[in-house]
């Protein structure tokens, strides 16, 4: 609107409210507050990303050893095949070259029979504690002799123990395990990495023991060796990171501990909550 002169007329100037030390400290209280929030919420991403990056470098080497423990005997054995049926004719095939053969097809045999050990729980998730710790001696076997390790395992076996979990998730966490022992045993003589398995029925709890005899973690060590990205063997530092991660999705623990075996000199130790079959 305009005034009798044809003008618009100025709003009257207003003097702000003067603040006072109760309103200055709630507004700051509120902007502290808030950047808390932003922080956290800044570490949380990061986390996820650490967590994200090891999964995906987790699968990654799981599906190597997984093509490479095919591959490699598979790949020797239709060798060895070919070169006798693309060398020969019908009429000059012995019987020595008809037992070769038939070495290759029982060593292919074999293969798939290990192959099969992998994948051993049904449709309903449920397999043998047993087989997991076979499984993983088949998909590390290739490591461990290339490395000259010397792989023993102690199962139960007085007891069918069977239970309910992320079956190749677990076989991941025991394979970083493995992996990590045979690249620190590199520089020792004696190189032996021993599995153990343990249950406390009373308390419903399952304890995986993966012992080797390289060098001792330090006590100043025992913190990081599960950070992400922090190595001493030169590799990704992201295996026992992702060992850790997926041991807590299962609300369990994985920690280095003092070995209980003085022929051995370092211990991993994975406690578990027990699932059998009664709690799914």
């Amino acid at each position: 609107m305009t005034d009798s002169k044809g003008t618009f007329p100025l709003p009257k100037y207003r003097k702000p409210a003067k603040q006072t030390g109760n309103g200055r400290r709630a507004i700051k209280k509120e902007l502290d507050a808030l950047q808390k929030t932003i922080d956290s919420n800044t570490l949380l991403i990061e986390i996820l990303q650490r967590n994200m990056a090891a999964t995906e470098e987790a699968h990654n080497l799981h599906i190597a050893a997984l093509s490479n423990f095919l591959g490699h005997d598979m790949k020797n054995c239709i060798q060895n095949m070919d070169v006798i049926l693309t060398s020969y004719v019908a009429e000059e095939i012995t019987e020595g070259h008809l037992e070769s053969l038939r070495v290759q097809l029982d060593m292919i045999r074999e293969v798939m029979g290990n192959f099969a050990q992998l994948v051993p729980h049904g449709q309903d998730g449920i397999f043998k504690v047993n087989s997991l710790i076979g499984a993983t001696e088949a998909l590390t076997r290739s490591m461990l002799e290339e490395n000259g390790v010397l792989f023993t395992k102690e199962l139960l076996e007085d007891i069918d123990l069977r239970t309910k979990y992320p079956f190749h998730s677990l076989l991941q966490v025991f394979s970083n395990l493995i992996i990590n022992a045979c690249r620190h045993l590199r520089d020792f003589e004696r190189r032996e990495v021993l599995f153990t398995v343990d249950i406390d029925q009373e308390n419903h709890e399952l304890f995986f023991s993966v012992y080797d005899t390289g060098a001792a973690v330090e006590q100043i060590c025992l913190d990081k060796i599960f950070d992400y990205g922090y190595s001493t063997t030169e590799g990704s530092g992201i295996g026992l990171y992702h060992a850790r991660y997926i041991c807590e999705l299962l609300k369990g623990t994985v920690e280095c501990v003092p070995s209980d075996r003085a022929e051995y000199s370092k211990r991993f130790l994975i406690t578990l909550p027990f699932i059998g079959l009664n709690d799914v």
